[in-house]
Formats: C-alpha cells, sequence, structure tokens
C-alpha cells in the first residue's frame, strides 16, 4: 500500500525532470490532479478550466477543447519520463483515457524460470536471424538517415551567437506566450505516377492542375484508359529549405522547437492546438485554406489562362491602390515580372497562432518569409507598417509586390495591409463551423 508522502514524492520528482521543464502549465496541472487524488475529490474538465488553465467560468468544453488536450499531452509526458529518467522507477503513475485523475501502481518484479530463459533465448537466437536480414537491407538507409541529421543539426542548431538577435521581433512574440507546440507546414506539390504503355516505365507527374486526391480521381474516372497513383512524397517547392533556415533560429532563441508537416499528407486533427507556420503557394494550401475565409483579400486562379488575381475587397482602401493584382502562373525564363505575396496572422479558438506566407509563386514566398524572419529586414518592416497604420497589430493581413527577374527577386514593396479584428474573426468563424 503506497502512502502519501511517497506519491508526492515521486510526484515532485517527475515535476523536476527534464521532461518537465519550463512546463509550467503541465506541472500545475500534474499537481492538482495529485491534490484531487488525496482528497479523493471528483475531477471534471470544467474544473480543471476553471482552477487550472485560468478559463472563464463560462467555459464550454463543446466549444473549447483545451482540457482533453492538456491531458493528452500530459499523458505523453509521463510516458516518456518512464521511458529515460524514471526508467528504473518502482512505483508507476497514469492517468486512463475517458478520466481526469491519477493511478498509482507499483511495478511488479517479474521472477523467471531456468524454462522462461530457454525459451527467452530460442526467441533471441530466432529475433537475431531475422534482424541479420533486415539490416542487410536497412543499413544504407540508416547511414544516410544519420548522415541527413548531423547536416541538419549543423545547417540549424549551429547558431547559438546570432539567436539573440531575434528576441524583439514583435510579430513572433505571441507564439511563445502559450505552451503550444509550434509545427511548420509546407505546401509541397502534389506528385503522381503513371504507367507509361508506349515507354514501358512509371513517370512521375506534377501537373499544376491536379493539386489533390479529388482532382487525381477526377483526371482517373475521365481518362479510364491511364494507370495512376498519388505518389506517396510531395515535392518540396524550390528553395524552401532557405525558408526553414529563416525561421529556425527564431524558434531556438526561445528553446523552441519546429515539428514539420506536408499539406499533400496533412490531416485537420493534426493542426487542431498548436501554433503554425505555413510556406508556400496558394494552390498548395489545401486543408488550412479554411483560415482565409472572410478576409479582406481573396484569390482565385484561372486554369483555362493560367492567371493567379488577387482581389482586395475593403470598403476603405485607398483609391490610389488598384484593387486587382494578376501574375501568370508560370513566368517565361530570362524575363522581368511582378509576383505577389501574401502574409496572413490569425488567432485560434483556444489562443493558438497561424501564420501564413502565401506566394502566387515561389518568388513570392521565398522572400515575404525574408522578410519576416531576418532580423534587419524584420525591422525595417515593423517600421514600414507603424507609418502606414500607427503599429504592429497582433493579426494582420499584408500585400507585398515582389519584382525578380530570370526566377531571382531583386526588391519587395508592401502594397497593403490591414489589422484582423481578433474577436470578430473568431465570431464569423464560430458562426460558420470552421473551428
Amino acid at each position: 500500500m503506497l502512502t502519501n508522502e511517497q506519491k508526492t514524492s515521486l510526484i515532485d520528482k517527475i515535476c523536476k525532470s527534464e521532461e518537465f521543464k519550463k512546463r509550467d502549465v503541465y506541472i500545475k496541472l500534474l499537481k492538482y490532479l495529485l491534490d484531487c487524488h488525496l482528497t479523493n475529490s471528483q475531477t471534471k474538465e470544467y474544473q480543471i478550466a476553471v482552477d487550472v488553465l485560468e478559463k472563464e467560468k463560462g467555459f464550454d468544453s463543446s466549444q473549447d477543447t483545451s482540457v482533453r488536450y492538456r491531458i493528452h499531452k500530459l499523458r505523453e509526458l509521463i510516458n516518456k519520463y518512464y521511458q529515460f529518467e524514471g526508467a528504473n522507477e518502482t512505483i508507476c503513475i497514469e492517468i486512463p483515457k475517458g478520466v481526469y485523475k491519477l493511478v498509482f501502481n507499483e511495478k511488479e518484479e517479474k521472477k523467471t524460470t531456468v524454462s522462461d530463459d530457454i525459451k527467452n533465448t530460442e526467441q533471441i537466437d530466432i529475433n537475431k536471424t531475422v534482424l541479420r536480414n533486415k539490416r542487410i537491407t536497412t543499413i544504407n538507409g540508416t547511414i544516410l538517415s544519420i548522415l541527413s541529421l548531423i547536416l541538419v543539426y549543423f545547417l540549424l542548431f549551429n547558431n547559438n551567437e546570432k539567436a539573440t538577435k531575434y528576441d524583439d521581433l514583435e510579430v513572433w512574440d505571441s507564439y511563445f506566450n502559450n505552451d503550444y507546440e509550434n509545427l511548420l507546414i509546407i505546401g509541397d506539390f502534389y506528385i503522381f505516377h503513371e504507367q507509361d504503355k508506349d515507354l514501358g516505365f512509371m513517370r512521375r507527374i506534377m501537373d499544376y492542375n491536379i493539386t489533390n486526391e479529388r482532382q487525381l480521381k477526377q483526371f482517373g474516372e475521365k481518362f479510364k484508359d491511364r494507370v495512376i497513383e498519388k505518389h506517396s512524397l510531395g515535392e518540396a517547392p524550390h528553395n524552401s529549405l532557405y525558408n526553414i533556415l529563416d525561421l529556425q533560429p527564431i524558434f531556438t532563441s526561445r528553446n523552441k522547437s519546429l515539428e514539420l508537416k506536408w499539406t499533400t499528407s496533412l490531416k485537420m486533427d493534426e493542426v487542431n492546438e498548436k501554433n503554425i507556420v505555413y510556406i508556400g503557394e496558394f494552390r498548395n494550401i489545401r486543408l488550412l485554406d479554411t483560415f482565409l475565409e472572410n478576409l479582406p483579400i481573396t484569390h482565385v486562379f484561372d486554369s483555362s489562362s493560367g492567371k493567379h488575381s488577387i482581389t482586395i475587397n475593403d470598403p476603405g482602401l485607398d483609391k490610389s491602390v488598384p484593387k486587382v493584382y494578376e501574375k501568370l502562373a508560370v513566368s517565361p525564363p530570362m524575363h522581368a515580372y511582378n509576383d505577389y505575396g501574401m502574409v496572413i496572422k490569425i488567432p485560434g479558438f483556444n489562443g493558438e497562432n497561424y501564420m501564413l506566407f502565401i506566394g502566387l509563386g515561389y518568388i513570392a514566398q521565398i522572400q515575404i518569409v525574408k522578410l519576416f524572419s531576418i532580423p534587419e529586414k524584420a525591422r525595417e518592416l515593423e517600421e514600414k507598417i507603424k507609418d502606414k497604420i500607427g503599429n504592429v497589430p497582433e493579426y494582420f493581413q499584408v500585400l507585398f509586390r515582389t519584382t525578380g527577374y530570370n526566377f531571382t527577386d531583386y526588391a519587395s514593396e508592401l502594397i497593403y495591409i490591414s489589422e484582423i479584428d481578433k474577436d470578430e474573426y473568431l465570431k464569423t468563424r464560430s458562426q460558420q463551423g470552421t473551428k
């Protein structure tokens, strides 16, 4: 029988572990569950929301899933503790699914017999034989993966001296005022395979008019003799690695990490209660297009003419600013051209932040990320925004024109900016059921 002192000592030890370092919300939640356990109090979702997460007394769990998210995350942190620092603990705790309470159990020492040892030895021999064959086929892939990780480490994290430069960038502050994980979503191009009967081999195809599974299915139904299937991986936008390198120091300077996802394989439940950064073109935004509804700037792509167009639907727009901006889907090489990009920062229902860097083409996409992530450029941009509207709003929508030549950008111009009212935006999305 475990004593209350043993239980309290264990929870204190877990709260001081590396997994819970700088995770004040989860420490508070874990200690709250302990108090409820020791006093035999019934723990309800509403009480956790009000007492731990400091929600308003009108908290509605059908509209706000933050308690369930925190409990789910707490389970993960506890599991990680027992995998590493707490591997030798003699007492285990768990939070059963469907309830909000702690369960304490003592580990049982497993007694082995001679026959068990023989069986285990036989099984190990069998496993060794199977694994030896698997290793032969996977060792090259493992080596490549390790080399890739080493490269990424030096590219992304060997950057400590520069980290302090990013501390005072106003536009990113809200990303570090909550405990949500940060998710970087790349708008990759949709790729599919086709078995070419005439050539006798499989071709890898990217078609600007086929950007999702629904369009691929429609294509297959129209051309039934074509043997096509989706490729498991999309294609990253040109030079998107540079954008990742631009953004990473902002997060590492605050001891935060960025998880990476692609829109071709993204599921909506993967973005719930996370801070989001999207980088990509309009045509690759896919599921995230729900965030763009009811904003003053709209985008349309005409597949017949190959033109993208952006329209500013703001009744307060200065008459000197054009309302419509157009660009061909593919600009000819060795040709001067204009590209357009939008940066949108909007709120989530549970205090999340969503920042979307969207280009008509990839040239604008690359440049607008730099404007918000390279310290010197970001501070210069903040001053321009203050000159236009008096302050740097927490949530906003900005339109840029990028001028380039031969697929290389060399200048950007801020065309339009408007502040997004948090309460009004969330109210509209809630009415439309687009949570």
